[in-house]
């Protein structure tokens, strides 16, 4: 034991002359893993949470896209042009900012021809109201369109679920933010 004492001494002295200024007293009692586990365990030990949390942009982006997707695949299968959708990049107005909007067709003719009949004429530009109200045979049509072809075709069916689904997501991602 003796012999044991005397080389842990000599140890420690071999570790202080290799820079190290303190002595380590490496007689202490031997303790096992267990012991030390359960000791880290009980000491109190400060944590630090981190949850993320996803942007309501991802949301809206995930829904326009899924409606995007739809138009794509909508247009793919449409026969009559007046009825295919037609997306563009547009500002507000008093804006730089461009969000992408989609329109029918017969709805950006009867815009276009309005707006003609009105440069000719001097009378004012027509507003979306205006040619909206213009075109409600047109819509009828088109929704009727819309509906046979989606019957007909299953994939365009998951489509607008998609859609559908992307959308109220988002709408109710937005309203708990907002509540």
């Amino acid at each position: 034991m003796k012999l044991l004492k005397i080389s842990l001494l000599l140890g420690s002295l071999i570790l202080s002359s290799f820079g190290h200024a303190e002595t380590v007293d490496i007689t202490k009692e031997y303790v096992s893993p267990e012991e030390t586990k359960q000791q880290v365990l009980a000491d109190d030990i400060e944590r630090i949470g981190v949850t993320s949390k996803v942007p309501l942009l991802y949301f809206k982006r995930q829904a326009m896209l899924a409606e995007l997707d739809f138009y794509e695949t909508f247009n793919a299968i449409a026969d009559n042009e007046q009825f295919k959708m037609r997306c563009r990049k547009e500002a507000r107005v008093g804006s730089r900012i461009k969000e992408t909007r989609c329109y029918p067709q017969y709805l950006l003719q009867r815009m276009s021809l309005e707006t003609q009949d009105a440069l000719s004429s001097g009378k004012p530009y027509p507003t979306w109201e205006e040619v909206e109200f213009l075109v409600q045979r047109d819509k009828k049509a088109s929704l009727v369109y819309a509906e046979e072809l989606i019957t007909k075709n299953p994939e365009l069916l998951a489509k607008l679920e998609t859609m559908q689904a992307k959308q109220q997501e988002y709408l109710n991602k937005r309203s708990e933010k907002f509540k």
